[in-house]
């Protein structure tokens, strides 16, 4: 597998925009989004990589927002989506993040120059992970800065193509979270919510 950087402008170079410096100390986490960075285009053997899914977060500044997706969300989610389910493998279960101000949330696509990520796309992803352990449906967006958030869980994700607005991807359920400094969140997506 050969890795480019989209457009192949500044090749090896990675763009990193808006970050906040603190007075004093500082350490940096460069978060790689890979549902939002990578690209596979069909028909060829090359991924490329797109400087949208890429964060450089200052660790002083920053909390996770940890959660959990009821089974029964889960199973309302496919139930209403069985036309979208995937003819082989899985629903695609995921956590979107959006800046708290977002009115109408959508899944990952890119501008017409196809670099820059729209006001209303969602900042970070995490995949809905079952844990063995604990027998619960599971989520983690790392690296979030304090500040109001709004979260979009989907059982089909398995249909965003990072590259294009989809229709077909359902944002089932929506939440409203305030990420305090010092304090990781926590969020329940649930049928009854």
């Amino acid at each position: 597998m050969v890795v480019n950087r989209k457009n192949k402008d500044g090749l090896g170079e990675i763009q990193i925009n808006d970050f906040t410096l603190a007075v004093g100390e500082n350490q940096f986490v460069l978060e790689f989004d890979l549902k939002k960075s990578l690209v596979d285009p069909s028909n060829s053997e090359v991924v490329n990589l797109k400087p949208t899914g890429i964060r450089l977060e200052n660790l002083a500044d920053v909390e996770d927002i940890e959660g959990l997706v009821t089974e029964a969300m889960i199973t309302s989610c496919e139930a209403d989506n069985i036309a979208f389910a995937p003819e082989t493998g899985a629903f695609g279960h995921a956590v979107y993040l959006y800046s708290g101000d977002v009115v109408e949330p959508k899944d990952l696509y890119v501008e017409a120059d196809g670099v820059t990520s729209p006001a209303d796309a969602p900042i970070a992803t995490a995949n809905v992970v079952f844990n063995e352990e604990s027998g619960l449906n599971e989520f983690e967006i790392g690296f979030v800065a304090a500040g109001s958030y709004k979260l979009a869980y989907t059982c089909t994700a398995h249909l965003d193509d990072a590259e294009v607005l989809n229709e077909e991807v359902t944002l089932y359920s929506t939440q409203d979270v305030t990420v305090v400094a010092g304090e990781d969140a926590q969020v329940t997506f649930d049928i009854a919510e």
